[in-house]
């Protein structure tokens, strides 16, 4: 079966679309692959600060906020 998919389209600036192009061709990607892992690295990494804020409010130990956060580097 095949997977539905959807595109998106963005409107950034002519000097902004040279610089990520120029960052995608110097990581050996493409433009659109670079946003999708970018946006789905911050996705896991907004999933993982909700299971940790959850599990903080059930009483549960865990690692605390500082590292998370240094971890993350935010």
């Amino acid at each position: 079966m095949a997977t539905k998919t959807k595109s998106l389209n963005i409107r950034i600036s002519e000097d902004q679309y040279n610089d990520i192009s120029s960052f995608a061709a110097f990581q050996g990607t493409s433009v659109s692959a670079l946003f999708l892992e970018s946006v789905m690295q911050q996705i896991e990494d907004w999933e993982d600060i909700r299971d940790a804020d959850a599990a903080h409010k059930k009483g549960e130990k865990g690692t605390p906020w500082a590292e998370v956060k240094k971890e993350l580097g935010l």
